[in-house]
């Protein structure tokens, strides 16, 4: 989904389980996030899954408790606690929604749609940088033979300690950090090796998102790209073929 300079995927999985993974920033409820939901009939989400505790990618999240019934929420195990996650916690908790954390190797089933967590992975990786980036969920979504990965904002540094020792192989790629430099290295990319990638940016954004180096790599290894800020909500449609359609949408 188009939330600006955030990040959000939503799908109703076959046995009718609405989820979402992230929700973009705090203006993406209004914007965005509530008025696609109520304009699609969804008063529900049964799991939402947050990649990690930044405004970015929580901050949707936070206000719709408000708005809209959310069954569960999952949330990477860390060591570290930031404020807003301190205070989503508490409102989940006073708004029914029970809360979980997990790391590599939890898995959901959703009728047919599978969704693998394999990071935060402390057998491979111990985040001693500071940035709670790494300690992004790494969600690996799985519908007939399609792959979708779900990066968060996972940086090259711990990116490297998968490469070769996880099954990553999707055939669509979140990109990572919404295309900054830091992120989504070349020796990732090719072990991934997505047919396609999808960049979760804001358009005109402090950051330069998605970075210049980050677009040469995507167009250098043939990786068909898809941002936000161009296209608006970029919809995947899957069958037993694999990827059958993609369409774009402003809301």
């Amino acid at each position: 989904m188009d939330v600006g300079q955030g990040n959000c995927v939503f799908f109703t999985a076959p046995d009718g389980s609405n989820i979402l993974i992230d929700s973009g920033d705090f203006n993406a409820k209004d914007e965005s996030l509530y008025p696609f939901l109520m304009k699609n009939g969804i008063f529900s989400i049964d799991y939402a899954f947050v990649t990690h505790a930044h405004a970015d990618h929580l901050g949707g999240l936070y206000e719709l408790l408000d708005v809209v019934e959310v069954k569960n929420a999952v949330l990477p195990k860390t060591d570290y606690v930031n404020a807003l996650q301190d205070a989503f916690s508490k409102k989940a908790y006073e708004n029914h929604t029970k809360t979980h954390y997990v790391e590599a190797g939890e898995e959901y089933d959703f009728g047919g749609v599978e969704i693998s967590v394999l990071f935060p992975d402390f057998s491979l990786y111990t985040n001693n940088t500071g940035d709670e980036n790494n300690d992004s969920l790494l969600l690996r979504v799985e519908y007939l033979d399609t792959r979708f990965l779900i990066t968060g904002d996972l940086e090259a540094d711990a990116e490297a300690e998968l490469i070769g020792k996880r099954d990553l192989n999707a055939d669509v790629l979140q990109v990572g950090h919404h295309g900054s430099s830091t992120s989504s290295s070349k020796a990732f990319l090719q072990f991934v090796s997505p047919d396609y990638a999808v960049i979760p940016v804001g358009e005109g954004n402090a950051y330069g998102h998605p970075h210049h180096e980050t677009l040469e790599v995507l167009d250098e290894l043939d990786i068909k790209t898809y941002r936000t800020d161009h296209k608006g909500d970029i919809t995947f449609y899957v069958n037993k073929r694999g990827i059958d359609d993609i369409k774009f949408s402003y809301f």
